[in-house]
């Protein structure tokens, strides 16, 4: 039974805890997204999820305005965060959250956070909140919905 647990506790594809932040990459290596986080932002954290694309077509379904140099004078269309509840916003950024050698979600399996949750997907990642609004991204389309 040890044994058992023991391997289903190595198995998980994300790191979890009340403590952590969740992060993972997607199976190519080219999506990668944070939830949860309590790194940044200390012990109460900020809910939610970040996902970015490595190498990206900018292709957003259905259109979203371009911010003007001014508004956004750093990388716009690679990052989409999702909060627990509320519509997907395009992030206006110039770093990312990567976290280097981060666990792989394995194509069908999901990832669930405070109010929202991500599907590995061989076309992309998915991830949707409590509100029913979310984001399927890959390399070719990003889908808000």
């Amino acid at each position: 039974m040890r044994l058992l647990l023991l391997t289903a506790l190595l198995a998980l594809p994300a790191v979890a805890s009340a403590n952590k932040s969740i992060y993972f990459t997607s199976p190519s290596d080219n999506i990668f997204c944070l939830g949860d986080s309590r790194l940044e932002y200390g012990k109460d954290g900020w809910w939610g999820v970040t996902c970015e694309i490595r190498d990206y077509r900018e292709n957003i379904q259905p259109p979203q305005k371009h911010p003007s140099e001014e508004e956004c004078p750093l990388d716009w269309g690679g990052s989409f965060s999702l909060e627990p509840t509320g519509r997907t916003v395009v992030d206006c950024r110039g770093d990312t959250d990567s976290i280097e050698n981060s666990p792989k979600l394995a194509y069908g399996k999901t990832v669930y956070g405070k109010g929202w949750q991500c599907t590995s997907r061989q076309d992309g990642v998915l991830c949707k909140n409590r509100s029913g609004h979310g984001f399927h991204i890959n390399r070719i389309r990003q889908q808000l919905f």
